[in-house]
C-alpha cells in the first residue's frame, strides 16, 4: 500500500470513528449531553482529518524496518512472455535482444551473494507483485499486456515499482510495443508518427502517407508509456556501428564497478537515456558517436519507493563473434547491477 492509499485510509478511519461516536451518542447518551458529543465529534474531524499523516508516520517507520527483508533472499521474477499461462496464448516476441527468459534465469539460478541466495522464477504477467524484489522484462521493446485498453499489466508494473520493487528493462525503448497474447500481434503504445511512414517498395519517396500501399507505419517516440509515465528521454537514432566505450564517474561507483564486467568496456548503445530525464541516475555512461554529449546506456529512474532500470543497448548482436561477446558482456553488466542494487536496498539505502 503506497502513501496516497495510507493517507486515504487514515482519513476514512477518522470519518468512520467520528460517525460511530455520533451514532452511539444518539442511541445512548441522553439530551442535552448529545450536543457535547456532537461538538466533540466535529472537533475530532476538524483536528485529525488534516493530520492523518500520523498514520503515514507509523507506516513509514514500519516500512523502513520491514523493507530490507524483501532483499535478504531476493525473489527474482522473470516475465515468461505470457499473461496467464502458455495454454491458448501466443508468447511475446523479442525486440533488440537475443536473450530468452531462460537465459536470464540461468544467470541467477542458485547464485549466492554475501550469504544471500537468489530465487528465480519465470512468471506470467498476472503474477507481477511485491512478493518479488526484482522483476525482469527480457523481451526488449515489447512486453505482454493483459488488456490493451486499460493496460492492466503496465499498471501492475507501475504499482510494483511504486511499492519499492526493482523493474529491469533491457534492449531499446521500454514499453514501446504491448503484445497481445491472444492475437499474437504487437501494438504501439504511442500514436503513429504524424500518420506518415517509410515506403518499403524503394520506388517512391521515403516519406508517404501511412495508409498507402507498401508503407510501413512508424510509431512515435514522443508519447509512449515510458515517456508519459516515467518522463524518460532517450537517443533515437540507429546507426550501423554505434559500438562505443562505456565508462563510469565517481558517483556511479557506489552501484558497483560495471565498466569491465563481462571482459570488455565495449557496448552497443541504442536509445540510451539522456540527462533530460528528470531524476535520472547513471550507472554507465558513454559518448554517443552522433551527438556531442554523454548519454546513459544503463540508468535508473526512481519512481515511488522503487526504481525502473533502463538498459538502452542492443542485446541482439549475433552477426560476428565480437558482437556476440559484446551482447554477452552487456547481459553480465545488467545482472551485476541487479545484484548491486539488491545489496543497496538490503543495506537500507533509498534513492
Amino acid at each position: 500500500m503506497d502513501e496516497p492509499e495510507w493517507r486515504a485510509l487514515g482519513s476514512n478511519l477518522v470519518i468512520i470513528l467520528s460517525g460511530a461516536l455520533l451514532g452511539w451518542a444518539l442511541a445512548v447518551v441522553p439530551y442535552p449531553s448529545i450536543l457535547a458529543v456532537i461538538v466533540l465529534a466535529i472537533a475530532i474531524i476538524v483536528f485529525f482529518l488534516p493530520k492523518s499523516f500520523l498514520y503515514l508516520k507509523v507506516f513509514e517507520v514500519w516500512w523502513k524496518w520491514n523493507y530490507p527483508k524483501r532483499f535478504e533472499n531476493p525473489r527474482i521474477g522473470i516475465m515468461n512472455g505470457f499473461v496467464k499461462s502458455d495454454r491458448n496464448e501466443v508468447r511475446c516476441i523479442s525486440g533488440y535482444t537475443q536473450f530468452s527468459p531462460e537465459d536470464w534465469r540461468n544467470r541467477f539460478e542458485g547464485r549466492i551473494n554475501v550469504d544471500r541466495r537468489y530465487f528465480t522464477e519465470l512468471i506470467p504477467a498476472k503474477k507481477i507483485g511485491n512478493e518479488y524484489a526484482v522483476i525482469i522484462n527480457p523481451f526488449g521493446e515489447l512486453y505482454p499486456e493483459e488488456d490493451l485498453f486499460t493496460r492492466k499489466t503496465f499498471q501492475a508494473i507501475k504499482k510494483f515499482i511504486q511499492e519499492g520493487g526493482i523493474f529491469v528493462h533491457a534492449g531499446g525503448f521500454p514499453f514501446y510495443y504491448s503484445w497481445d497474447t491472444t492475437s499474437g500481434r504487437r501494438n504501439p503504445t504511442s500514436r503513429d508518427q504524424q500518420l506518415f511512414a517509410l515506403d518499403t517498395s524503394g520506388k517512391r519517396p521515403l516519406i508517404v502517407q501511412a495508409y498507402e500501399k507498401g508503407a510501413r507505419r512508424l510509431a512515435s517516440l514522443d508519447d509512449t508509456l515510458v515517456r508519459l509515465e516515467f518522463l524518460l528521454r532517450t537517443t533515437t537514432a540507429y546507426y550501423k556501428s554505434p559500438i562505443v566505450d562505456a565508462f563510469q564517474e565517481q558517483p556511479d561507483l557506489k552501484f558497483g564497478q560495471l565498466t569491465q564486467v563481462g571482459g570488455t568496456r565495449k557496448i552497443h548503445e541504442f536509445r540510451a537515456a539522456t540527462d533530460e530525464t528528470p531524476k535520472i541516475i547513471p550507472f554507465l555512461r558513454c559518448k554517443a558517436k552522433y551527438i556531442d554529449t554523454v548519454v546513459y546506456p544503463l540508468a535508473g529512474i526512481p519512481f515511488g519507493r522503487g526504481v525502473l532500470v533502463v538498459a538502452g543497448m542492443d542485446f541482439g548482436l549475433t552477426a560476428t563473434d565480437s558482437g556476440v561477446r559484446i551482447a554477452e558482456a552487456q547481459l553480465a553488466k545488467v545482472c551485476s547491477l541487479i545484484t548491486n542494487l539488491v545489496n543497496w536496498f538490503y543495506a537500507g539505502h533509498l534513492f
